[in-house]
């Protein structure tokens, strides 16, 4: 049986096995191809944990969303599509409507 070809860690420069894709010392990846490819897994975890946050956010600033995902031309555009004034006065009869039809159920609970 012939000895396994051994090269230095790059890392932590422990011999390894030439055809060796992570370093069982340092725990380092070794092979470039491997390596690129986790780190692209991991852009893409990162990616879509933001979909909730984005999510969220779209709900109370309409547009923040597509700014956290790294769209901003289109949040910008989303900023400037909504007439905000007139959201905030429906969102006002709104609470208005609301707290009026509450009074009204605590009184005739009370009679």
């Amino acid at each position: 049986m012939e000895p396994e070809e051994t090269k230095p860690c790059r890392f932590c420069r422990s011999m390894v096995s030439v055809n060796a894709i992570k370093c069982p010392f340092c725990n380092e990846i070794l092979h470039a191809g491997y390596r690129e490819h986790l780190a692209s897994m991991q852009s893409e975890k990162r990616d879509s944990s933001r979909d909730g946050t984005a999510a969220i956010l779209s709900l109370f600033v309409p547009g923040m969303g597509h700014i956290i995902k790294g769209y901003a031309g289109n949040g910008v555009l989303w900023f400037g599509a909504l007439d905000y004034p007139s959201m905030l006065r429906r969102l006002a009869s709104v609470d208005h409507v609301a707290l009026a039809m509450g009074l009204a159920g605590r009184s005739s609970l009370q009679n």
